[in-house]
């Protein structure tokens, strides 16, 4: 019988940085109404990128808020999750496209950690706005369209 060693992808949070935030005026429909009966759309999207020069994975999760069947954003933010994988060259490969994949395993365990931490951050932005009892709802990763991740941004 063989013995298999495999090796565990170490990686620590390095750094999250609020890129952008913008929480827009109320617009004048909203005038007298029960906000806790609004429905809203969060559109959500999930860029990575990768620095191999710093062994690091970015999430940039770009979140827009807007009123359920209405198109003017009411709010946007723009948050970078970034992860240092401490071996890196082990599992973060560059492929024939001169791009890098992220194993689908790590890929899957950060991008909710990210959405969970945008959420968050979201959250304490929107209190004491006309936004504020708006709470961005629990994603689950299957409805994502996966995008190859760029190279150094």
């Amino acid at each position: 019988m063989e013995n298999v060693i495999e090796k565990q992808i170490q990686f620590r949070y390095s750094n999250i940085v609020v890129l952008f935030k913008n929480v827009n005026q109320m617009p004048d429909s909203f005038a007298g109404a029960d906000f806790k009966t609004l429905s809203y759309n969060f559109n959500i999207k999930i860029e990575v990128a990768v620095k191999p020069e710093l062994n690091t994975v970015i999430f940039n999760v770009n979140v827009s808020i807007n009123e359920q069947n209405k198109s003017d954003i009411l709010a946007n933010f723009s948050i970078a999750n970034l992860f240092e994988i401490v071996n890196f060259n082990d599992f973060i490969k560059l492929n024939n496209n001169g791009l890098y994949d992220i194993p689908p395993g790590l890929d899957s365990l950060l991008k909710p950690i990210c959405l969970s931490t945008a959420r968050g951050i979201i959250y304490t932005n929107l209190l004491g706005t006309y936004l504020q009892n708006t709470i961005m709802p629990v994603v689950f990763m299957n409805t994502f369209e996966t995008l190859p991740p760029k190279v150094n941004i």
